[in-house]
């Protein structure tokens, strides 16, 4: 038998001797405080209260703790080990007054709880007393619980094979926890180089950030099982846990095509300040049991107010946001659970701490299982996002492949050949596809009509609007030669068809002998010979109907040159804010079209950019 008892008392029966391992859970001493002296085997611990190992861990007050055990051991007894589980690098052993080699006090963010430590006893006879000398940092003990929770004493290779068995069993005690933080980073990495091929899908950053910070926090938590320091939850994973939840915020607005309100931008801020609260409980500065209620209750607006507010947008029309109403609460209420389960455990609230769930021989904690959840809900609602923006992107590509025939219609390769003219043109849109159009249309006796316009508004809208006027014009043209009739005609045309805009225009009918004849529906003035030429003004084409317009005619000479222009290149604005302006416009205009529409894109694009020049060569 081995027998266990006080210096100064009876013997006490522990469980009998066998070539296994024997676990020393109970008829320990206890004593708060510290002294070396209560590491000798001489000191008189009978005033000690007895206590059972595990029992205080959660409770109890930080600081120092002596346990001591006397043991009788049987004569002619095998090399003995210890086998201790508890904190590593928190408690030193002593057997007969002498401190054990492995067992060490070390840093407190250095410390790995639930960890199994094998020590060597040297040959100190039939009766040893052993004394386990235990540091309780403040903090970790109110947030992590410290004490010795297990020791076995037998033979050396007993108790290595309990080792390997307590190695095996903590570690199959968080695979789970480990495959699912894994690939809550694997997705989360995966959103980000969505985003990265794709920068303008913003909800793809916000939600891998918020997937990466969840599963890091995850794996930080693991530090429990001592798999890590408690330095890795410390300094990383509780403060990604944190942040999990402010990019979850981001996400869910960015999803949902809408801008966090004040209140939320603030609840983000409020958030973003508690790392600083967690490392300022890492070492010390901030209880740590206060911190953990504040860290749950920070938690709750997300879990209540994200789906109410996911609700309001689903009822209100936005399809999209009724499919993250369940992953937001599984998201929200996993931090508050695992804060209410951490706390109520270290206050002994048994009824509080749940049966994990078991797949075959793994067990899976419940915040594990949210986060399994939320990372499968999510992925099915990140696919059904995925297959829409695709299938939204081929019609957009169908669409802008119709808009480049659009846009040949609006801007010809190649001018008609009209005798004594020399046409030249530079074209650059603002977006894929613009509203700005110019034509060149011969007609009889070898005059020629030239229109130049510019849709209001941007795209595919208004290039659509500037074929209806180049269709209207081409049509008119059969009845109506004389620009004034043709703007009165076309103007009544385009407020008939309402789009909704207006266009300004200006036609200029050149004859053979030099004859220009101009009317101007609200366009700029073009340049004759570096000088602006005075036009009767006139409202642009589609705001009221009724309107008659005005022309005036003019002589073109051998070798003159007009230059007709968009309003996009007056309009180019620097990064200062400054306009290209008239004045550059005019002393450029003699320039050539691609010379003036380059200098006004390098100035700063902002609109369509259309130049059209005529050189009229007829003596």
């Amino acid at each position: 038998m081995i027998t266990s008892h006080s210096c100064f008392g009876a013997e006490l029966p522990i469980p009998p001797w066998t070539d296994g391992a024997t676990d020393l859970a109970s008829q320990w001493r206890v004593q708060t405080g510290d002294n070396p002296a209560w590491a000798r085997p001489e000191f008189n611990d009978r005033s000690w209260p007895e206590t059972t190992l595990g029992q205080d861990a959660a409770g109890g007050q930080p600081g120092w703790r002596w346990y001591r055990l006397d043991l009788k051991l049987p004569p002619n007894h095998p090399a003995e080990a210890l086998m201790v589980t508890g904190p590593e690098n928190a408690y030193e052993v002593y057997a007969n007054g002498q401190r054990l080699e492995g067992a060490r006090i070390l840093w407190p963010q250095r410390i790995r709880l639930n960890k199994e430590n094998v020590l060597l006893l040297p040959e100190m006879g039939d009766h040893v007393t052993l004394a386990f000398r235990l540091s309780r940092p403040d903090v970790l003990t109110q947030i992590y619980g410290i004490g010795i929770d297990q020791v076995l004493i037998g033979t050396v290779p007993a108790i290595r094979a309990e080792q390997k068995i307590g190695e095996y069993r903590r570690v199959t005690g968080i695979v789970a926890s480990a495959g699912i933080n894994l690939s809550l980073v694997l997705a989360g990495l995966g959103a980000l180089l969505i985003y990265l091929g794709q920068r303008n899908l913003r909800e793809y950053l916000w939600l891998g950030l918020c997937l990466i910070t969840s599963g890091v926090g995850g794996v930080g938590f693991e530090s429990f099982a001592g798999m890590f320091p408690i330095w890795v939850n410390s300094f990383l994973g509780d403060p990604c846990s944190i942040l999990a939840p402010a990019f979850q915020i981001e996400f869910t607005f960015a999803f949902a095509h809408r801008r966090p309100s004040w209140p939320w931008r603030w609840y983000v801020g409020v958030l973003l300040f508690f790392p600083l609260l967690s490392l300022g409980t890492s070492f010390g500065l901030i209880p740590g049991r206060p911190y953990l209620v504040a860290e749950g209750l920070s938690q709750l607006p997300l879990a209540v107010l994200l789906p109410i507010f996911l609700t309001i947008w689903f009822r209100a029309g936005n399809r999209e946001a009724g499919w993250l109403i369940v992953p937001s609460l599984l998201a929200g209420i996993s931090t508050p659970i695992n804060d209410y389960l951490l706390l109520s455990g270290l206050l002994g609230w048994r009824t509080a701490t749940p049966t994990p769930i078991r797949i075959g021989i793994v067990p899976v904690e419940l915040t594990d299982f949210f986060s399994l959840l939320f990372l499968l809900a999510i992925g099915v609602v990140m696919f059904l996002r995925f297959a829409r923006v695709n299938g939204d992107r081929a019609r957009a590509a169908a669409e802008l492949d119709a808009a480049r025939l659009v846009q040949q219609q609006l801007i010809p390769m190649q001018t008609p050949d009209v005798a004594g003219c020399r046409f030249q043109a530079a074209y650059f849109p603002a977006a894929e596809v613009g509203g700005d159009f110019y034509q060149v249309l011969p007609v009889e006796d070898g005059a020629a009509l030239v229109a130049v316009g510019d849709v209001s508004g941007k795209g595919l809208q208004a290039a659509m609007a500037g074929v209806l006027a180049i269709g209207a014009l081409r049509a008119l043209m059969t009845h109506y030669r004389q620009p004034a009739q043709l703007l009165s005609r076309l103007n009544e045309e385009i407020v008939r068809a309402g789009h909704g805009g207006f266009i300004t225009c200006l036609i200029a009918r050149i004859e053979t002998d030099g004859r220009l004849t101009l009317a101007n529906a609200g366009h700029l003035l073009p340049y004759r010979n570096g000088d602006e030429v005075e036009l009767a003004p006139g409202l642009p084409l589609g705001i009221v109907a009724g309107l008659e317009y005005s022309e005036t005619t003019l002589q073109l000479a051998y070798g003159d040159a007009l230059t007709f222009l968009s309003d996009g290149v007056v309009e180019a604005q620097d990064a200062e804010g400054r306009l290209f302006g008239f004045e550059r416009a005019r002393a450029m205009s003699g320039h050539s079209p691609m010379e003036i529409a380059r200098a006004a894109c390098e100035f700063g694009q902002s609109d369509d950019i259309t130049v059209l020049s005529i050189a009229y060569s007829t003596a």
